[in-house]
């Protein structure tokens, strides 16, 4: 488990290096560490997730001024054009099941 762990701490490190612009929709949030890493990086964040539970804990332990969590399903609900700089889909392709 621990390689695993690494490897996971790893592949989010690198890919948040990609993370470009201001306002950032972080798709599938879960407990919403990664939506509050981007956030104490100065973006402004959405971190979106299907589960409400996953939402609740998000809003419970990443309190911060410009990260928001909202329960709602991407692909059913997308949002405007233009609402964000970037997205990210981070440990998620693998949950898509339509």
């Amino acid at each position: 488990m621990e390689v695993y762990r690494n490897n996971l701490d790893y592949r989010i490190s690198e890919s948040l290096k990609f993370v470009e612009g201001e306002r950032i929709l972080d798709v599938g949030c879960n407990d919403g560490a990664i939506s509050r890493i981007l956030g104490e990086r100065g973006h402004k964040v959405i971190g979106i997730d299907t589960l409400q539970t996953m939402i609740d804990i998000a809003k419970e332990f990443n309190e911060i001024d410009n990260v928001r969590f909202e329960q709602r399903n991407f692909l059913k609900e997308p949002f405007p054009d233009e609402s964000f700089d970037c997205i990210i889909f981070l440990e998620t392709i693998e949950h898509v099941l339509e």
